[in-house]
């Protein structure tokens, strides 16, 4: 199914959305679009290239929990 954004004033999207919600489920599916989505999408584009590229540095489970201890014991003093 295509799909189409658009972006309408509020005079308009009011009586758009009433028109398209006479359309049944199986002709239209209406999907709200989320603030920051387009901002969170690229940015884990982004993440997941520098995984796929092993440009990001791993550490080993044991590492973890030396670091996590390390920094408990900085914030207790």
């Amino acid at each position: 199914m295509p799909t189409l954004r658009l972006q309408v004033n509020e005079k308009v999207y009011n009586h758009l959305m009433w028109f398209l919600n006479r359309f049944s489920s199986d002709e239209l599916q209406i999907i709200e679009e989320v603030p920051g989505f387009e901002a969170a999408q690229k940015a884990l584009t982004h993440e997941l290239a520098a995984l796929e590229n092993k440009e990001v540095p791993f550490i080993c489970l044991n590492q973890l929990e030396q670091d996590l201890e390390a920094t408990i014991r900085k914030q207790e003093a």
